[in-house]
């Protein structure tokens, strides 16, 4: 079978701590974790979960299967990662990823948690990978908890403001640079019933989940925005604007780069076609913003471990030695060779393989061609 793994969706955000729901600083990356096999129960249909053993990787009944690890560094980051093969179909295989980090030490860091799933090419589509539609796993998650990417709501359904109540927070949020994920906003005058309109907006950006924060802006709300930004960022009643990060609220040329898609074509276009170019927007973007470091470099190191479970005596395994850090978000590492040191084993080469090929579509994907996505409904 060719492994030729290409990332069909990607997501990363953070999860407050909150005790009532068993998100304490001791449980959280269990807690997390744990979503993981609930999601593997639920939807995958694995009735054997509770069998897994961390880094003893676990075949089902037609075909799928599963491996994790979890582990605490010596300086207190806790992490887990879990990966689910889907059952190969030809030369097709779909394989879900699950990474949680959470630096216990750190008394104001937040769980952060990547979702990632590869895909395989499409057939029809050359140097693209199969449409991968609303992740269940992250639907999950967003729906348990909140969540949130550089102070933005990262959640199952729109944020509403009232009142002007956080328009300030979210220009901060949007200014801020180290945000990667979209922004769609979408601003009401009271002539539509605003639980109707809150119902349109759901079915519209169903597809954007855990890749963009949409947010409902009420007439109130709406003009505390107009007035904070420049006219060149300024929203229309019913007439969503897609935001790329980050923006520059006091300069109106920058306001070219953030797309309005009018409530004229949003009323002459079906909700599942909009649903679906936001969703294109949504991956042809987020798919080309890597993790934050804290993570790239836990999902090094977790990649290492599980082929070494996988692959003994045929791996140079590098085992932390030294914390991983959010602040100086560097790790040391000791190599340990078992075995005779090879060529790179499985897990880390599908990353290596998918990242490759991830890097040749980011160079095609510009800000042009993002905006055309929008500019078909525009």
């Amino acid at each position: 079978m060719k492994d030729t793994a290409m990332l069909g969706y990607r997501s990363s955000f953070s999860v407050e701590l909150d005790p009532q729901l068993g998100l304490d600083r001791e449980k959280a990356v269990d807690v997390l974790l744990g979503e993981g096999f609930a999601w593997m129960r639920s939807q995958k249909g694995v009735k054997s979960v509770e069998d897994l053993e961390p880094l003893h990787e676990q075949r089902f009944p037609g075909g799928d299967r599963a491996i994790y690890t979890r582990s605490r560094t010596g300086a207190g980051v806790d992490y887990a990662k879990l990966i689910y093969f889907d059952a190969p179909r030809g030369d097709e295989q779909w394989v879900t990823s699950l990474l949680v980090g959470f630096d216990f030490t750190d008394d104001r860091a937040k769980p952060t948690v990547a979702i990632e799933i590869d895909s395989p090419p499409d057939p029809k589509n050359e140097g693209k990978p199969h449409w991968t539609a609303r992740p269940k796993l992250v639907q999950r998650v967003l729906e348990a908890y909140s969540c949130s990417e550089h102070g933005l709501v990262m959640g199952a359904k729109p944020a509403y403001l009232r009142g002007g109540e956080g328009v300030n927070s979210l220009i901060e949020g949007m200014a801020d640079s180290r945000r990667r994920s979209l922004v769609i906003i979408c601003a009401e005058d009271g002539t539509v019933d605003p639980t109707y309109w809150q119902k349109i907006m759901t079915e519209l950006t169903v597809q954007t989940i855990g890749q963009a924060s949409v947010y409902v802006l009420d007439k109130t709300s709406t003009e505390e925005f107009n007035a904070s930004v420049s006219n060149g960022h300024q929203i229309s009643p019913y007439s969503p604007r897609t935001f790329r990060p980050p923006i520059d609220p006091t300069d109106p040329q920058d306001g070219l780069r953030h797309r309005v898609l009018s409530a004229q074509r949003l009323i002459q276009s079906t909700a599942p076609y909009l649903s679906r170019m936001y969703g294109r927007l949504c991956r042809e973007h987020a798919n080309t913003q890597p993790i934050g470091k804290f993570l790239r470099r836990l999902d090094a190191v977790t990649a290492r471990e599980l082929d070494r479970a996988t692959h003994p005596g045929n791996n140079a395994v590098e085992l932390p030695a030294a914390p991983v850090t959010p602040g100086s978000e560097t790790i040391v590492l000791q190599t340990i060779p078992i075995g005779e040191q090879a060529k790179v084993t499985s897990i880390e080469k599908r990353n290596h393989v998918r990242n490759e090929l991830q890097d040749s579509v980011t160079e095609t994907v510009n800000g042009e061609q993002l905006v055309d996505l929008l500019n078909e409904n525009s």
